[in-house]
């Protein structure tokens, strides 16, 4: 006697579904909270009580004030690309299958703040890493999210911060990334002068995500998600990053 599937037994959905269920978790997003380190040249982020039983109200609601660039967040071609030139995007424009898909973390834990990675930094290490494949994240670890601490206690994580170099860029645009994430304020370090990574990703139209963190965790290859607020004319956005990876991955190398 057969014993008839269940409905929906053997799909693609649910063959993905129980794929993903054996799948780790690594959530890659700092938490939004007052002090937290923020850009000298951005607004600062408030959570403030809007309404409470205390105040008369059946329930708690808080009131966000807070800059597009705030946190872990994306930075939409719109960011400095001007308006009718090619790849001008915003945040509401981007087709959001972009925002799932499969990423390669590089360690670049070795670059000193005083230095910008290079393109053969980035070949380097992807030699040891998973392949960087046309249409995949690369997400760069520099481990600066350890400086990530309230300011009223420690600046230097916007103090000064290591970045990528124009031919790391032009390295990520040859190798076809369509997103590049890094766990510093900016892909464009801090001794950078004219922001060359930001105008050579953004101006091809590639997705830049900044201020990520436990990328230490997922060198390699990982399946990421990260999806940004829908922002109209957003030239940014906060968003809310998270890697898969397989149970038994090693994390740190």
């Amino acid at each position: 006697m057969s014993v008839a599937a269940a409905p929906g037994a053997g799909t693609e959905v649910s063959r993905l579904a129980d794929l993903l269920s054996a799948m780790r978790t690594v959530d890659l997003t700092h938490t939004l909270a007052e002090g937290m380190p923020v850009a000298p040249f951005h607004s600062r982020f408030f959570h403030g009580l809007w309404d409470s039983p205390d105040t008369g109200s059946t329930a708690w609601s808080y009131q966000l004030v807070m800059n597009e660039h705030t946190g872990t967040h994306l930075d939409a071609p719109s960011h400095f690309v001007h308006p009718g030139a090619p790849h001008h995007q915003t945040v509401e424009e981007i087709d959001p299958s972009r925002f799932t898909g499969r990423a390669v973390t590089l360690d670049l834990s070795h670059i000193p703040v005083e230095r910008q990675a290079t393109a053969d930094d980035l070949a380097e290490r992807a030699a040891t890493a998973a392949p960087v494949r046309p249409g995949d994240a690369v997400l760069l670890h520099f481990g600066w999210d350890r400086y990530w601490q309230p300011r009223s206690s420690d600046r230097s994580y916007t103090t000064r911060w290591p970045g990528i170099d124009a031919s790391a860029a032009r390295y990520l645009l040859e190798q076809g990334a369509r997103t590049v994430g890094c766990d510093t304020l900016s892909v464009d370090g801090s001794a950078a002068v004219g922001s060359p990574a930001h105008h050579s990703l953004l101006g091809a139209g590639v997705l830049v995500l900044e201020n990520l963190t436990r990328l230490g965790e997922i060198l390699g290859e990982s399946l990421l998600l990260a999806a940004p607020l829908k922002i109209a004319d957003g030239s940014g956005a906060p968003l809310r990053a998270l890697a898969l990876v397989p149970a038994h991955h090693g994390g740190a190398q």
